[in-house]
């Protein structure tokens, strides 16, 4: 019995990891094959948007599906469909057909996520959430990390990057079709709404925005960024790696410490170092300064600080959500994520256009500052409120946990 419920345990670990390879390696080579055929920053990004726009209109459609479907055939049915839309753009290099592949890759991927987090989120507590998410996410990045190495095997020409892109996103499939039932039913959940869930938790929905801008320009045009600061293809792949390794390395040790003090203080602190990280960044590329040990340095600590605001801010969020609301949550963070990710790409894709390559550094830069400025007011208002109601009690609607003393409104 130990066995069979660690394999359970385990089971969507280990085909999120699979996943990831096939993931990390397409979302890379998507942005870098279309700069070789040169096409300009804004198509690009637009690209990256649309692939976004999937994901958040996946976000919204999931709920009814994954009640009566089951999250497991979800997910086994949502790698099929991404396999096949990953294998497309290889067969033919048409801009229409690659933002429609992007678009439904999108919208299975938000299936994918939600349906895990899910699972995830419920198996989980308040105390230990962070960590348990952190490790999740550290699977994902791994994934990403090492799919990106396999550009250095295979290159950015012809089909043979996208064959084995697909090939790995099929094989997340398998262990989920080998172990009966990995996940259990989760019921049929109902939809609460963005405005609720903002209400609920302000800063929660704001990290996860701010959160989808960084990430989705991370992977859309962050390839193109070092592709005309003269980076090969094996030094993109490899700052890339490194940079998403930042976030597996980093990912785990933040998740603890937003376990045991206000998950908002670790949202500043992660913002004031995307600031300073991006200025220099910026600084580094207007004095054409070389070195490659403290960029790989700076892309670490970046990738740090970037891949870990959605996994805090989600947690943030479920502290204040009753477990039988964690699905809606989870949806909800997605739709937050995923608004983000569609505006992040075109538009610092236009900055980029009218700056240079360096745009993408003083975009990333005013991000954090949107999000520090929200951070510090929120934490203001909060005690202001505190102070004038004379006690941290807080009235929650349905659904919704009374929070301890310790914590003040999110």
């Amino acid at each position: 019995m130990v066995a069979f419920t660690t394999l359970h345990r385990v089971t969507p670990f280990i085909s999120m990891t699979i996943l990831m390879l096939g993931v990390g390696l397409f979302n890379t080579l998507v942005p870098l094959t279309l700069n070789v055929e040169g096409y300009s920053e804004f198509v690009i990004g637009a690209v990256g948007s649309i692939y976004y726009l999937g994901m958040f209109a996946g976000s919204i459609s999931v709920l009814k599906f994954l009640g009566k479907v089951g999250p497991s055939k979800v997910f086994i049915l949502s790698t099929l469909v991404l396999s096949f839309v990953t294998l497309v753009p290889g067969l033919k290099l048409d801009l229409i057909i690659w933002c429609i592949s992007r678009f439904i890759g999108g919208y299975s991927l938000a299936w994918l996520y939600i349906v895990v987090e899910s699972w995830l989120l419920n198996s989980s507590t308040k105390n230990n959430r962070g960590q348990y998410l952190a490790l999740y996410m550290i699977v994902l990045y791994v994934g990403q990390a090492a799919g990106q190495l396999f550009l250095k095997i295979t290159g950015i020409s012809g089909v043979t990057p996208f064959v084995l892109a697909s090939a790995l996103t099929l094989g997340a499939s398998i262990p989920m079709i080998l172990v009966k039932n990995p996940m259990p039913s989760i019921g049929i959940p109902q939809s609460m709404g963005f405005i609720k869930f903002y209400k609920i938790s302000p800063t929660g929905i704001i990290g996860c925005v701010i959160s989808g801008v960084l990430l989705a320009s991370v992977y859309s045009l962050l390839p193109v960024y070092l592709k005309e600061s003269n980076y090969n293809t094996g030094e993109i792949a490899t700052m890339m790696a490194i940079s998403i390794t930042g976030g597996v390395v980093l990912q785990y040790p933040f998740g603890i410490i937003s376990d045991k003090i206000d998950r908002r203080l670790v949202l500043i602190l992660l913002s004031i170092l995307g600031v300073f990280i991006s200025l220099v960044m910026v600084g580094m590329t207007y004095f054409d300064l070389k070195g490659d040990i403290l960029i790989a340095s700076l892309m670490f600590v970046f990738g740090g600080i970037t891949f870990s605001l959605y996994p805090i801010s989600l947690n943030h969020t479920c502290d204040y959500v009753d477990n039988s609301y964690i699905v809606e949550a989870t949806q909800g963070m997605m739709l937050a994520y995923g608004a983000g990710s569609v505006i992040g790409p075109v538009t610092i894709s236009i900055i980029m256009g009218y700056v240079g390559p360096s745009g993408i550094f003083y975009s990333f830069a005013l991000a954090f500052c949107v999000m520090l400025l929200f951070m510090l007011t929120r934490m203001f208002l909060s005690r202001k409120t505190i102070s004038a109601q004379g006690s941290s009690y807080i009235k929650h609607p349905r659904g919704i946990h009374k929070e301890p003393n310790s914590r003040s409104r999110p």
